[in-house]
Parts: C-alpha cells; structure tokens; sequence
C-alpha cells in the first residue's frame, strides 16, 4: 500500500531545492530490483531468500535477498544476484 513520507531540512530555502530533495527521496523509494555482484570466499551456510546487509562504497547501506548464486569450481567468483529496493 501507500505509505507517506515526511521530511523537513533547514537547509532546503528555495522551491528548486525542495523539487530535488523530493525527487531523490521518490527515486530512493522507489529503487529497482538490483544486482549484486559480490567476489568472496563461498558462505556454506548461505541459501536463496537469505537476507544480506550491504555497504556501497559510497556509504550507502541496503537490505537485499539473495535470488540466486553461482559458484566457478574452477577458482572463479562467488557471484550473488539480489532482489531489493
């Protein structure tokens, strides 16, 4: 359903500015399935539907489902494909 958000910044002075910060926080909300592309160490204990934490390298933090996850028995990647937004 429709959840509404509220949000308030001192440092939003102008209609221009507030136009943006409102576009970013809908375009934050309304975030695309993703795909994580992930090289580690395999997780024994990992599964599709686990829930994983993330970090971006820009600070951004998520909550993502891992879908699926593929294995290089050959020394390659650990590579995870995850739904969130």
């Amino acid at each position: 359903g429709r959840v509404p958000t509220f949000y308030s910044s001192a440092t939003l002075t102008t209609s221009n500015l507030a136009q943006s910060a409102a576009h970013k926080l809908l375009r934050d909300s309304l975030k695309p399935n993703a795909t994580a592309d992930l090289s580690s160490v395999p997780h024994p204990c990992l599964e599709p539907g686990d829930i994983l934490r993330v970090t971006y390298g820009t600070g951004d933090r998520d909550l993502l489902q891992v879908e699926s996850f593929s294995l290089d028995l050959v020394g390659g990647d650990f590579t995870l494909a995850c739904i969130g937004g």
